[in-house]
């Protein structure tokens, strides 16, 4: 992470006192050329042109609230030639009279976790699409009965018409007896895994449906 200590005058501007040197590893630029960025005002060269305003509102956050301010924004490695995802904690400091005095901050890359983020919510995504549009019924619920998720399919396939129906019902609604339920949490709860587990299940209109289950037992 870099650390930096900024002082801020009575004309607002800013004089950096004391910066890492890590800041030449994580942006590819030593502390007096990034102390001469501040000066010339080509500071915001540095950031990702979308991320500026961001940048501009936490500056006015700091300044109209007076309290800690965390922001991510993406900054330019110059010996990479390519941005960085950045997290900065500011800590602002102000006189008697609530003046803005100087910042102490903290600079922290993340962009492995923003990638990790990314890599998930596309997982996410693509996991969704598997289950909504799988034509065999898909379901998710609680050992206890409590229906979680299930996609269409599922839904037609016992004869409801909406989700919102199926959603006042439990597993337990499903079985001709609570045994047949019992039996297969039992063996669900004994080997974490079931597959092809031949069962005899009801339709809405009390109709029988032989299903081949195919359930794993997740832990949240």
């Amino acid at each position: 992470s870099i650390v930096y200590y900024v002082f801020i005058d009575v004309e607002k501007q800013k004089h950096i006192r004391y910066i890492s040197p890590q800041i030449r590893k994580m942006l590819g630029i030593t502390v007096d050329e990034f102390i001469t960025y501040m000066k010339s005002g080509k500071i915001l060269d540095l950031y990702h042109k979308d991320d500026i305003k961001l940048i501009q509102k936490t500056a006015f956050n700091i300044s109209e609230y007076k309290e800690k301010q965390i922001q991510n924004y993406r900054i330019m490695n110059q010996l990479k030639g390519e941005y960085i995802w950045v997290e900065e904690k500011i800590y602002p400091k102000f006189d008697e009279e609530g003046r803005h005095i100087a910042n102490f901050g903290i600079i922290t890359d993340i962009s492995e976790r923003i990638a990790n983020e990314h890599r998930l919510k596309a997982s996410e995504k693509k996991y969704k699409q598997l289950f909504d549009k799988n034509m065999a019924g898909v379901f998710q619920t609680e050992l206890n009965g409590k229906l979680i998720n299930f996609n269409e399919a599922f839904i037609k396939i016992f004869g409801y018409t909406s989700r919102e129906e199926v959603m006042q019902l439990t597993a337990d609604d499903f079985y001709f007896s609570y045994d047949d339920r019992n039996n297969y949490i039992n063996h669900l709860n004994e080997t974490g895994s079931i597959t092809n587990y031949l069962v005899k299940l009801k339709k809405k209109d009390g109709d029988i449906i032989w299903a081949n289950l195919n359930s794993n037992l997740v832990n949240y």
